[in-house]
């Protein structure tokens, strides 16, 4: 394969570091360049992807893959992985041909993704009865003809990765693919990223140290997806409660779960199944099979309705759930006094977020990467739960803090989604001072006026260290940190 158009290349600054976003459509694609302890830059490639039912959102991501592939000589020293959602994954198998041609050297991945993780495994069962109730019941809607049968879709579409491209199926063989496109296997369990340990290195890289933050590797935590305190021990919550239904009502045979799970809506001495209803003279009278005649009115029967509200309830929860397994990184610039800290947040929640607060290496803690952030990758697009307040963004000190938020809000409100969330983005603007670099609005000229937030003389050097994509696709942005 021959070299890559020297003008295509992504280059660092002599000392620090350049972030370019790409901008996908609606899902995180990052790629840093970090310059090299021999003269060549060092590439670390954060996600990719789209999510999957954006339009066009194949195409996008074939384009940028080869822009990748092209920015870094093909050769990517780092691919970091935050979670199993198709907007962070999803580039990787559109885009397959072109990351096919490139070398990666290490594959991160966190320790959810380690079959042997005790906690890993616990994580695995709780998700499958989860989605398996969301496939039965997304299956009956669409056969009842159902509304909201495509809303809920949506959300199926972050978790169950039911679209297949270039004979790859689901996100588990696109984590395949890197795994063998990678040269260090991930063999044992100190070669996956878990919180605490480290810091990591980038190969051929000094001045750099990377730390995990996350996820933490307790159940409870990642089950915590917003700020009020939650029981999850109960036998019946309205989730289980739900899960049950769906699949009783499938036959789905519950035998040997948890007791979580175990907790039918009623007990199985006053249930009647849908079979042996259909039998009886009084069901089929009073309430009806069908409209023929000898059939009871429609407006008796439940159907389908039990299942709109509670069933997208639970697909956002599982959703929820997955962005909280997000691994965290930290890169922290060492040759600033203090060191700046670039703080890639996945999508992670509130339970993600506050065992950083715990967090602590020698000379270094979670609650310092936080003060110390200059750049800050805002979680889930935005969203008013992936970026928690006292003990997140408001705990940011740094005078020169950027905000880098992959986001396309119109596509994501015509879905029914606040991304960003109004709160959230007008706290990044005043605690950022307007430097929030946004995917969606790359800019169409040079000229960049400081927004409302700012002061031209903190607006002026900002602005010298971004560039972006002058071409009519706008593919990316980029900001470079100088040390």
């Amino acid at each position: 394969m021959p070299p890559s158009d020297p003008s295509h290349r992504l280059y660092p600054p002599e000392r620090g570091v350049t972030v370019r976003m790409y901008a996908t459509g609606f899902g995180d694609c990052f790629l840093l360049a970090f310059p090299g302890e021999d003269g060549n830059p060092r590439y670390v490639l954060i996600d990719c992807g789209v999510h999957d039912r954006y339009p066009k959102g194949r195409e996008r991501l074939e384009a940028i893959a080869r822009d990748i592939a092209e920015a870094t000589n093909r050769h990517l020293h780092v691919v970091a992985v935050t979670h199993e959602h198709s907007d962070h994954l999803y580039g990787f198998m559109y885009g397959k041909e072109s990351f096919a041609e490139c070398e990666i050297d290490e594959l991160w991945l966190a320790w959810t993704e380690d079959p042997d993780h005790p906690v890993a495994q616990e994580l695995t069962r709780l998700f499958g009865k989860r989605i398996q109730a969301l496939k039965v019941a997304l299956t009956r809607l669409q056969a009842a003809g159902n509304p909201y049968a495509e809303r809920i879709a949506l959300l199926f579409g972050f978790d169950l990765g039911a679209n297949t491209a270039r004979g790859m199926k689901g996100n588990k063989e696109i984590l395949t693919f890197l795994r063998e496109k990678s040269r260090n296997p991930l063999e044992r369990p100190e070669d996956y990223k878990t919180p605490g340990r480290g810091p990591l290195e980038i190969p051929g890289v000094r001045g750099v140290k990377g730390y995990v933050l996350g996820p933490p590797e307790d159940v409870a935590s990642i089950k915590r997806l917003d700020s009020q305190k939650e029981t999850y021990l109960q036998p019946l919550t309205e989730e289980t409660a739900l899960i049950s239904a769906i699949l009783e009502a499938a036959d789905v045979p519950l035998a040997g779960d948890s007791q979580e799970i175990q907790g039918y809506p009623f007990d199985a001495t006053y249930s009647v199944s849908l079979e042996k209803a259909v039998e009886m003279d009084f069901f089929r009278e009073m309430y009806g099979f069908s409209d023929e005649k000898g059939h009871g009115p429609r407006w008796r029967r439940i159907e389908s309705d039990w299942l709109e509200e509670g069933v997208t309830k639970l697909a956002l929860r599982v959703s929820g759930m997955v962005n909280n397994t997000s691994l965290v990184l930290a890169f922290a610039l060492t040759d600033a006094t203090p060191p700046k800290v670039l703080l890639f947040a996945g999508d992670a929640q509130v339970g993600n977020w506050l065992s950083w607060q715990k967090a602590a290496w020698e000379g270094m803690t979670g609650r310092d990467l936080i003060r110390q952030t200059v750049l800050y990758k805002v979680g889930h697009h935005g969203s008013a739960n992936a970026t928690l307040r006292e003990k997140g963004l408001e705990m940011m000190e740094s005078t020169e803090l950027v905000a880098m938020l992959p986001v396309h809000q119109e596509w994501a409100n015509k879905q029914g989604w606040h991304h960003p969330d109004e709160k959230v983005l007008a706290r990044l603007l005043q605690r950022a001072r307007g430097r929030v670099i946004r995917s969606d609005t790359i800019p169409d000229s040079d000229s960049l006026a400081p927004p409302d937030e700012s002061r031209e003389a903190e607006w002026e050097p900002f602005r010298k260290h971004l560039a972006w994509d002058k071409s009519p696709d706008k593919r990316w942005i980029q900001y470079t940190i100088e040390v």
